[in-house]
């Protein structure tokens, strides 16, 4: 039962950078800045796990050419400014407030083997690759019955979200027993696949099957939707479904329907710009895709629109992103943007607050985790 964090509009957010199985692994830094990491030592403190997991996620996009990382133009330190920002609230967030709360216990010396560990799988990371030394380093301190939010909280393993907001803590299917593929309810390293716990069965290799498997092909070949088997990916120019199709550095233009492209930073304002044909705005140079209401496409790159400035525009059916690293939002009500709020002020959505925590049935900000 974990929280998803919503990073907006703009590529390479939190739901592709972070998060337990959130998408491929790194084997070290890259870029301008990226360095092996500085959870490397011996010991990582709590509060360095967040900034740790910012680091690693961005090498990772870097190293492994993830789809959304020329937004970063190969600088770890620019990728992780913006999702300090735009991801606050992410998995390790919501970890790390748990320990706070008494109700994980943290082991240092596992947390830095559990970044280490994460990197010496290299880009052949998958939803299950938890590492054992994660689990060590997050070791859950709620009984079966005790109200819980990320699996980790709980001693068996598992938080039910079942029926119940806040979950139950319960125990965790073992391998071959029946599992909940919604509820993801398999013991630490094992998935469930057609209603069975199993083990994960390493990285696959060129022309291995991977119809029962097709997220766990080695890096960088990909689950050909036809052939069912691992396969080279995809040039630029070839048909795509998926993201991981495409050869790397390459992006699919559209799920399902879509063809193999390379991306186009934008430096130019005025100039076009749309995320579908691989033209996306320069953001570090604070420009932003302004987009057609009407149907969601890009129109040219301009200055992110500021504190109070209109962020949309109803008379001409434009959308205008708030800068993204000014810790902004785009206030629907007043359709301009507005500062990020503290715990205790009222909220719709999970972007308006901080703490990327929003009660959204009390409708008020939080300074601890919500999932429902």
């Amino acid at each position: 039962m974990h929280h998803a964090v919503d990073a907006g509009d703009y590529p390479g957010g939190a739901g592709a950078c972070g998060g337990k199985g959130g998408g491929s692994g790194g084997d070290g830094g890259s870029g301008d800045d990226g360095g092996s990491g500085d959870d490397a030592g011996t010991a990582l403190q709590l509060e360095d796990v967040e900034e740790a997991s910012l680091r690693f996620w961005c090498e990772t996009a870097i190293t492994c050419d993830e789809f959304y990382a020329p937004l970063f133009q190969g600088s770890v330190q620019d990728g992780m400014d913006f999702l300090r920002v735009e991801a606050a609230g992410d998995f390790f967030a919501t970890l790390v407030w748990s320990v706070q709360q008494g109700r994980i216990q943290y082991d240092e010396e596992a947390g830095a083997r559990c970044f280490a560990d994460w990197r010496a799988m290299g880009c052949n990371f998958v939803d299950v690759s938890w590492p054992d030394s994660c689990a060590e380093a997050f070791q859950g301190l709620l009984g079966n019955g005790e109200s819980c939010w990320p699996d980790e909280e709980c001693s068996g393993g598992w938080c039910s979200s079942s029926g119940s907001c806040p979950g139950v803590c319960a125990d965790a299917v073992p391998e071959g027993e029946t599992c909940d593929s919604f509820e993801k309810n398999c013991e630490a390293g094992l998935f469930c696949v057609e209603d069975a716990c199993v083990a994960y069965p390493g990285p696959l290799d060129l022309g291995t099957s991977c119809q029962t498997w097709p997220d766990w092909c080695t890096y960088p070949y990909h689950c050909d939707d036809q052939s069912l088997t691992c396969e080279e990916r995809r040039p630029e120019g070839a048909v795509c479904a998926w993201y991981d199709d495409c050869q790397p550095g390459l992006f699919c233009s559209s799920f399902f329907s879509g063809v193999c492209m390379a991306h186009q930073i934008v430096e130019d304002q005025g100039a076009p710009c749309e995320s579908s044909e691989g033209r996306f705005c320069d953001i570090s140079s604070g420009l932003v895709c302004v987009t057609d209401l009407s149907d969601d496409t890009g129109i040219t790159c301009e200055p992110a629109a500021q504190l109070g400035e209109v962020c949309i525009d109803t008379q001409n059916m434009l959308s205008i992103p708030c800068a993204p690293l000014a810790s902004l939002f785009c206030d629907v009500t007043s359709e301009t943007c507005q500062a990020k709020k503290e715990a205790g002020e009222t909220c719709m959505d999970f972007e308006e607050c901080m703490s990327g925590w929003c009660d959204t049935v009390v409708g008020e900000c939080l300074d601890s985790p919500v999932d429902c």
